[in-house]
């Protein structure tokens, strides 16, 4: 990584350039209130991108997929913050994985993702596979289970 890019950025850094601060999310603080870390009144906010970036490193961490596309959040409005309801991931399987056993393998690192930035919470994951990586080499044989 060179200074002046980032990987998938469209150019150069720009320190001057408006920065996108994301959108606040709540997270969980129920864990902490009973730790003592956290008073009641006390919420944490945690950026979307946060979420998001944690979410896709979590899915690339775990070697199921050959690569990550869009991960997309699902906000829930409330009074005091937004909240994140669930995820969308779009991912490229491996050439001959079975794709509905990769999904269910998925989404426990989706939810434990979330669980991980957010606390725990009910929330929901879903995986779209929009592509399926060609079979050469080292690439043909799908992932153990």
């Amino acid at each position: 990584m060179s200074d002046s890019t980032l990987p998938g950025s469209r150019g150069p850094r720009r320190p001057w350039a408006t920065t996108y601060r994301g959108l606040p999310l709540v997270a969980s603080t129920a864990d902490l209130e009973r730790h003592g870390g956290f008073r009641a009144q006390d919420r944490l906010f945690v950026a979307d991108r946060v979420v998001a970036a944690a979410v896709r490193t979590a899915v690339q961490d775990s070697g199921l997929v050959v690569d990550v596309g869009r991960v997309r959040l699902r906000i829930e409005p409330g009074p005091g913050g937004d909240r994140c309801a669930g995820v969308a991931v779009e991912v490229t399987a491996p050439y001959g994985a079975p794709l509905g056993p990769l999904a269910d393998r998925l989404r426990p690192v989706l939810l434990d993702a979330l669980t991980d930035v957010l606390g725990p919470a009910e929330r929901t994951a879903d995986v779209h596979v929009d592509d399926v990586s060609p079979a050469t080499g080292d690439d043909a044989a799908p992932p153990a289970p």
